[in-house]
């Protein structure tokens, strides 16, 4: 089934493109300048994800990192405002308060995990160990990030116009502070969900289902709870409080060094995998 992967990532990517077509003709300005920006900035993101992979000298196909980018910023930003829309709208019948409806965090983490699941399910011979899993994750994240960074500075161009306000500064606090933390924020979600999933996998590939659970459990219970953080109603517009954003960014940053850390350690003492696995040479997280 692994060739479904192809169309349903172009189909994501075509998806998101109509999905929000009206907000790009309405300010195709802002678009081309808030997509030139993204795009060096997701350039940069995913040359610092080739430098710190420990795997990277082992080998791994660039059309599945490519295809993780694409499915991020295509299929999950799509499915991610469709079903978050749809939930709103049954809070709002149900009279519920709309900031306590938590459904954008599990929606989005639940949707770039599944593109994690599908590339390492298409992808098996080449995941050797969970940092497969964190760059795979991280690579979705990215794609994720970059498209809805764009997608946030037009908003921002439309709120200021209905709030009389200069649009250039508006859209440019949007793209500076979200570019700022964009290392600690959707990259490293995906990451450290995709590291426990792919640990998860390996280690029941070893016979060892139970700590793989409990590295899955503890690595998607980090990022719900980085993002459910995260998107508390901090204003981002105010300095003061982009800081408790900020302290989530640099606790997922110090997170992922230690997973980084700890893989290269494995790699350097490698422990032979059973026969009957998949060829998987590192030892268990």
């Amino acid at each position: 089934m692994s060739w479904l992967l192809v169309p349903l990532t172009l189909a994501g990517a075509v998806a998101v493109v109509w999905y929000r077509l009206p907000t790009v003709v309405a300010d195709p300005v802002v678009a081309v300048v808030a997509v030139g920006a993204q795009a060096v900035l997701g350039a940069l993101l995913l040359l610092l994800l080739w430098a710190i992979d420990p795997l990277r000298p082992l080998g791994r196909p660039w059309i599945i990192v490519a295809t993780a980018v694409v499915w991020g910023g295509g299929m999950c930003v799509f499915l991610s405002g469709f079903l978050n829309e749809q939930i709103d709208a049954v809070a709002a019948k149900l009279s519920l308060d709309p900031d306590l409806v938590l459904s954008a965090p599990v929606i989005e983490e639940a949707v770039k995990l599944l593109g994690v699941l599908a590339l390492i399910g298409v992808g098996r011979r080449w995941v050797r160990d969970p940092l497969d899993g964190f760059v795979l994750g991280a690579a979705v994240g990215i794609g994720f990030l970059t498209v809805e960074n764009v997608t946030y500075a037009l908003s921002a161009a439309a709120e200021a116009r209905d709030a009389a306000v200069p649009v250039t500064e508006a859209v440019t606090q949007s793209l500076l502070v979200r570019s700022a933390l964009a290392v600690g924020s959707h990259s490293l979600y995906a990451g450290i969900a995709g590291f426990g999933l792919a640990a998860l996998i390996v280690l029941h590939g070893r016979g060892r289902t139970g700590r793989g659970i409990a590295v899955f459990a503890a690595a998607l219970t980090t990022t719900l709870a980085a993002h459910l953080l995260w998107d508390a109603e901090w204003g981002l517009t105010s300095p003061a409080n982009v800081i408790p954003p900020a302290v989530i960014a640099v606790a997922l940053v110090v997170i992922a060094a230690v997973l980084l850390r700890r893989g290269r350690l494995r790699l350097r003492t490698p422990t032979p995998a059973p026969a009957d696995a998949p060829g998987t040479p590192a030892s268990a997280p």
